[in-house]
């Protein structure tokens, strides 16, 4: 779960970032709470957010030109006198929309400090946003505790918030959580250049159909990100376990039509030119291998990618990446021309 909160904050606060037209505007606060014992952990964790809304809503900090965009807690475990302490700070990202000068500039921080009860606050500037998502604990940490102790950091944490997204992030996420969208990033065409796009979540499969010995055919495992897979063009792939050699039966089965729709579309206006790799998959029953990896795995090359369609039924052997049964398909190049 922390990871997944860390993912997705950095994702959102890229993309924040990218969009800005000042980005000398964005800086990075750190406030420190200091060390706080893992009894009172708990309700020090509560104060100390309570404070740092009260700095946020104060009305110095919007007269010198300071919005508080996105902050997150983060601790470092450490025993003092035996006892387990957490050292809790913040890192605050901010945009500062006035140019106040130096002078002013370090009078506000000044000010800051006395607005936390440990006086420690340090700015600096942002070279990259993603600086100021931090995993909530180490978890290398946790050795340093026992079972009991463990059992008693779950409790104190329970249900408090680490990841903070304020103003334009906190609105940026619920608009997208409201209309099913989330934030990718695609080739635009041009050498070394990504754009943003919102996209819509994947959605539930439908319900499996069995075959007559009760298991499911065509079963999409994954849709994989835009790779230089089976052409020389970045394109998404399936994942399908169970795949029958019907590409159009497996379209309609998983209702994938707008997918591959979309992929193609996105293959003629945007794909980009610059990875190649060889087209291959898992050895087939036809028995044409063509390569071998540095494990010694076989694979069977799909062909020439100017024919359409998937030649002969597919059957894999042995993968160290996907369980048996499970082939790997362009959703767009080679199988949707």
């Amino acid at each position: 779960m922390q990871s997944k909160n860390v993912h997705s904050m950095m994702k959102d606060l890229q993309y924040y970032a990218d969009n800005r037209k000042n980005k000398k505007q964005l800086r990075m606060l750190v406030v420190s709470n200091g060390w706080v014992a893992l009894s009172d952990y708990r309700e020090s964790h509560k104060a100390f957010t309570r404070q740092i809304s009260k700095f946020a809503a104060d009305e110095i900090t919007k007269a010198n030109g300071v919005e508080l965009v996105y902050y997150n807690v983060e601790n470092t475990i450490h025993r003092i006198g035996g006892i387990p302490h957490l050292n809790m700070h913040a890192h605050i990202l901010i945009k500062s929309t006035r140019r106040l000068g130096p002078k002013k500039w370090t009078g506000f921080i000044n000010w800051a400090k006395t607005r936390f009860p440990k006086g420690y606050v340090n700015d600096s500037r942002i070279r990259n946003v993603k600086e100021c998502v931090k995993y909530v604990f180490k978890p290398c940490e946790f050795k340093q505790l026992t079972d009991l102790e463990l059992a008693e950091l779950f409790h104190q944490i329970f249900k408090l918030k680490f990841f903070h997204p304020l103003g334009e992030i906190k609105a940026l996420r619920k608009k997208m959580k409201e209309d099913g969208l989330k934030l990718v990033r695609m080739p635009s065409g041009r050498a070394d250049e990504w754009n943003w796009h919102m996209m819509p979540k994947a959605k539930a499969n439908p319900k499996q159909t069995r075959n007559n010995s009760g298991g499911a055919n065509n079963i999409v495992l994954a849709i994989t990100n835009p790779m230089p897979k089976f052409s020389n063009r970045r394109e998404p792939c399936l994942i399908v376990r169970d795949y029958t050699g019907d590409l159009e039966a497996l379209i309609q089965q998983r209702a994938i039509s707008d997918l591959r729709d979309q992929a193609m579309k996105i293959w003629r206006t945007r794909a980009s030119m610059k990875h190649t790799t060889t087209t291959t998959v898992r050895e087939t029953s036809r028995g044409d291998t063509q390569s071998v990896d540095q494990n010694h795995s076989r694979y069977s090359s799909f062909g020439n990618p100017e024919i359409p369609g998937l030649p002969g039924h597919w059957e894999l052997s042995e993968n160290p990446d996907l369980t048996h049964g499970e082939v790997s398909l362009p959703l767009n190049s080679q199988l949707l021309n």
